[in-house]
Parts: structure tokens; C-alpha cells; sequence
């Protein structure tokens, strides 16, 4: 039996080393067909706005990230979500999170978020995102200083 179980966890494993994580996820919201994938830097701002001011821990879950969001839940499902055929940058975020205020049921409002963290690992973002801020503030603190000096 152990034997059996090994084999299949290889098999699992070698499977998604060939696919790697899954990267796209639809859902269907009052009859039309959304699509999620890993976030851009216009969505990253506009998540920002909803999330300025809060603390995001970095063992977060669904539901914590549900509860962060409060009343701002459909507007940031809005943000990371864009129906099928709509531009990215085209799409009109309040009038999407005005029909998911009614339209959006609980359960795929959580199947989002949790593919939502599936498909952004979010402390991985952060980590790497402070790095190269990290990065960018010593080169420019650098260039700086030695601007002073030969003066």
C-alpha cells in the first residue's frame, strides 16, 4: 500500500513540475464568465487604495483576507477578476462591484480569494517587492552620496 501511495505522490509531483501552478481560474457571475489570473502593476495600485493603512500578515488565509477587505470585498474582486473579452484596463470596476453586491454568492466570492492567494503568492510578492525597494533605495542613497563628496 505504501508502495502505491509513493508512486502516486511522484506521479503528482512530476505532474506539476511539468504544469506548474495553475495560473488562470474562471467563475460564472450572474451569467457571465469572469477570469482571474496573477496580478499586474495597474491591479497591484488598485489594490492599494483599498488596502492602505492595513496590516497584511503574511500567514494570511482566505478568510482573514475576506475580513481585511470588509465592506471593500466586491470592489477588490472587482480589481482582480475581469469578465471574458473585457480589456484589463477597460474594465469599470464600480459598476462590476455594484452587480456583485447582489449577484456575488459567498461561496464564489471565497473560491476567488482562495485563488486569488493561490495565484499571487502575496508574501512571496512582498518579500520580493522589499527587496527591490531595498535595492533601489541603497543604489540611490549611494549615487547621493557620492554626488556629496564631489562636490
Amino acid at each position: 500500500m505504501f508502495v502505491f501511495f509513493k508512486k502516486l505522490l511522484k506521479r503528482a509531483f512530476s505532474f506539476l513540475q511539468k504544469t506548474g501552478p495553475k495560473t488562470k481560474y474562471t467563475y460564472v457571475i450572474n451569467g457571465k464568465t469572469y477570469i482571474q489570473k496573477p496580478l499586474v502593476w495597474g491591479q497591484i495600485r488598485q489594490l492599494q487604495n483599498i488596502l492602505s493603512g492595513i496590516d497584511i500578515p503574511k500567514d494570511i488565509n482566505a478568510i482573514s483576507l475576506i475580513s481585511l477587505f470588509g465592506e471593500s470585498l466586491q470592489e477588490a474582486i472587482a480589481i482582480v477578476i475581469t469578465e471574458k473579452g473585457v480589456e484589463l484596463g477597460k474594465k469599470d470596476i464600480d459598476a462590476m462591484a455594484k452587480e456583485f453586491e447582489f449577484n456575488l454568492d459567498m461561496h464564489t466570492a471565497t473560491q476567488v480569494v482562495e485563488d486569488f492567494l493561490a495565484c499571487n503568492p502575496i508574501a512571496s510578492l512582498f518579500e520580493r517587492l522589499s527587496g527591490v525597494i531595498t535595492q533601489v533605495w541603497g543604489k540611490a542613497q549611494q549615487t547621493t552620496s557620492d554626488k556629496s563628496v564631489s562636490s
